[in-house]
């Protein structure tokens, strides 16, 4: 199964790491996250679901959750997991001070202070995209994910 095996109204998590993810630790990833998903549950019912790598540095995670929504322990079980991940590769997976965005078709990624003092030195303006990490499912992953700054969230937390 893939992301794109789920439906659309799939709800997913995305954690997110500074640092670009080498092959080798993504591989760790891929097959301790297999494991971890083949046998997640809420309320003993088994949850549909997968996950895949982006830019490197996120792992997006999705769930079908028509038969039954997953249950804060559940939720909670798939944190604690990538806390453990990042934990043995010694790398925060579950990092949330680090903005992507896109200058002239290449995607960055910044510390939100960083990413302050750009928008302040007007390198960031209302038309940079960059990447909504909040969408809730994966049909606003797939076609909302990027947003003009002026449009996103970021405007309000970092906009004049």
């Amino acid at each position: 199964m893939a992301l794109i095996d789920l439906p659309s109204h799939a709800r997913i998590w995305i954690f997110q790491c500074a640092q670009p993810l080498t092959s080798d630790e993504q591989e760790f990833i891929r097959l301790e996250l297999k494991k971890f998903l083949s046998d997640w549950n809420t309320h003993g019912s088994a949850m549909r679901a997968d996950f895949e790598f982006q830019l490197n540095q996120l792992i997006v995670v999705a769930a079908d959750e028509e038969q039954m929504a997953a249950s804060g322990c559940s939720i909670d079980k798939l944190t604690r997991e990538i806390q453990r991940l990042g934990a043995a590769m010694n790398k925060n997976l579950l990092d949330r001070q680090t903005i992507f965005y896109k200058e002239n078709e290449t995607v960055l990624s910044a510390p939100i202070s960083t990413f302050w003092g750009l928008r302040k030195a007007n390198r960031i303006s209302d038309d940079t995209l960059v990447l909504d990490t909040t969408v809730k499912n994966l049909n606003e992953w797939q076609t909302g994910g990027w947003k003009k700054f002026g449009l996103s969230w970021h405007k309000e937390m970092y906009g004049r």
